[in-house]
């Protein structure tokens, strides 16, 4: 299982409710304020928390969507190296723009799902046969070694791996 924010910004925001804003001494106004501050902005972390992706997609379709009307404007004598960049730049942005992107909940939901499937057809899997069964038993031991490494990677910075020089940085592990 991968990172889940939500779970953690939950955890940080019951931490500052139940433990650290009670423990502030009463005549330590601005620790209080600048601690309940903290834990509104954990909350509204939270609660933006499956829709800021999806956002922030919406203004590269948005702006995508406009620059190309800008580009379409231009006489078509108009060179520059502005010009020619925004084009370069539009031919990368338009695949991704054309994307359908899932919230968090959505996304969440259907790999739980193909989890879950995927559960059900390894154990049929294992029923088929010694042939079938070592394929089976293959297939899901790669998988297991890359989500390990994935997992490992996710958390290199807290300082827990002992050989995590060793590991990638997470921008670069899919």
């Amino acid at each position: 299982m991968l990172i889940d924010d939500p779970v953690r910004i939950r955890s940080l925001i019951r931490a500052m409710q139940d433990v650290v804003i009670p423990s502030i001494a009463p005549e330590a106004q601005l620790a209080l304020e600048q601690a309940n501050l903290v834990r509104q902005h954990l909350s509204l972390m939270l609660a933006q928390a499956d829709y800021a992706y999806r956002l922030q997609f919406s203004e590269l379709v948005h702006f995508s969507a406009m620059l190309g009307e800008l580009i379409a404007c231009l006489p078509a004598a108009a060179h520059s190296t502005d010009l020619d960049n925004a084009k370069e730049l539009l031919q990368r942005a338009q695949p991704i723009a054309r994307l359908r992107v899932p919230d968090r909940g959505e996304l969440a939901r259907l790999t739980d799902d193909v989890r879950e499937t995927a559960d059900r057809i390894l154990k049929a899997a294992l029923d088929h046969g010694d042939a079938t069964r070592k394929q089976a038993a293959r297939i899901v031991l790669d998988y297991a070694a890359r989500q390990i490494a994935r997992e490992r990677v996710a958390v290199k910075t807290a300082g827990f791996d002992l050989d995590a020089a060793t590991l990638p940085d997470l921008k670069d592990v899919t």
